[in-house]
C-alpha cells in the first residue's frame, strides 16, 4: 500500500496449507437444498478421526445462528426452520477451517 505522502507498508505474510487427497476438505452436507433438516458428515474432511472442532451455522451477514462442539468422526443432524441461504463453517482445534453454503427452502 502506498499512502498519499509516498510512504508505504507491506502486509503480514500468512502461510496457507492445502490438503492433499481426493476427499480432503470434503465436508458432506445433505440434502442440499433441504427443508431445514441436514446431515453433516465430517468423516471425509481429511483430518485425524480424533480431531475436534466447532461447527457453526452463520447467516450471510456473518451472524452465528447455531454452534456445537464436534468430533471429526461423526455425522450430525441439524435443523433450522427458516428459509434462506446459510454458511456452515467447521473450525477445528488445529486451526483449519472449512465452509459450505447451504440452502433451506
Amino acid at each position: 500500500m502506498i499512502d498519499l505522502d509516498g510512504t508505504f507498508a507491506y502486509s503480514k505474510v500468512v502461510y496457507l496449507e492445502n490438503f492433499s487427497g481426493a476427499d480432503a476438505g470434503a465436508m458432506e452436507v445433505y440434502p442440499n437444498p433441504s427443508d431445514g433438516r441436514f446431515t453433516v458428515d465430517l468423516t471425509k474432511v481429511g483430518l485425524p478421526s480424533g480431531g475436534k472442532g466447532e461447527l457453526r451455522l452463520l447467516d450471510l451477514q456473518g451472524r452465528q445462528i447455531w454452534s456445537r462442539r464436534v468430533s471429526m468422526d461423526q455425522a450430525i443432524e441439524l435443523s433450522h426452520p427458516r428459509n434462506g441461504v446459510y454458511l456452515l463453517a467447521l473450525v477445528t482445534d488445529d486451526g483449519y477451517a472449512f465452509t459450505q453454503r447451504i440452502l433451506i427452502r
